[in-house]
């Protein structure tokens, strides 16, 4: 049983490395410059406190979206 929760451990590790491979691209998306740096602050926390992950990669895309909305719907009117 220990070597299975080891594979399971080495798949949910990789899943987390993918996951924060891609918020790390998409906080090279040109019309995110002006929150990359609490972007990336934000992210950084999350790799290293595996508990707030979820939270971590929730924020994330909120920010992504709101900042997406933001430019479709246009900002302040």
């Amino acid at each position: 049983t220990e070597e299975a929760a080891a594979g399971e451990s080495d798949g949910l590790s990789g899943f987390k490395k993918k996951v924060f491979d891609l918020l790390y691209k998409i906080v090279d998306i040109p019309f995110l410059e002006a929150y990359k740096p609490k972007i990336i602050d934000l992210i950084e926390k999350g790799e290293q406190q595996p508990d707030i992950t979820i939270g971590v990669i929730v924020s994330v895309v909120l920010i992504i979206l709101t900042v997406f909305f933001r430019l479709l719907f246009g900002g302040k009117k």
